[in-house]
């Protein structure tokens, strides 16, 4: 199994996954909600995305293979990265004040 293309699909996952999570920010922002809470809320989400998904394209990207994705990379990056789209897109919650996480309001 070739696990530098299955992080490359996770981290184009990831980055995809930052691009809403920052409109969101922006735009609680531009509405006037509390500036502390968009940014506890949403930037760290945002850098953990982001960075991620830089790091693991960094590191899945090759160019010495003209092989295509078999079957079993491709269903192993789909069981990856649905736990990722979840376990990130679920701390807006979690650090902001809808749930009781970490940060106390």
């Amino acid at each position: 199994m070739r696990y530098d293309i299955i992080g490359l699909i996770a981290g184009w996952t990831l980055l995809v996954l930052s691009a809403p999570m920052a409109f969101v920010a922006v735009l609680g922002l531009a509405m006037g909600d509390a500036t502390s809470v968009v940014l506890t809320a949403f930037l760290p989400p945002i850098i953990l995305a982001a960075g991620g998904g830089w790091a693991l394209i960094r590191w899945g990207t090759r160019t010495d293979s003209s092989e295509r994705i078999r079957d079993r990379e491709a269903f192993a990056a789909v069981g990856i990265s649905w736990p990722l789209i979840v376990a990130v897109g679920a701390l807006p919650f979690w650090l902001g004040p809808t749930f009781h996480g970490p940060v106390l309001w």
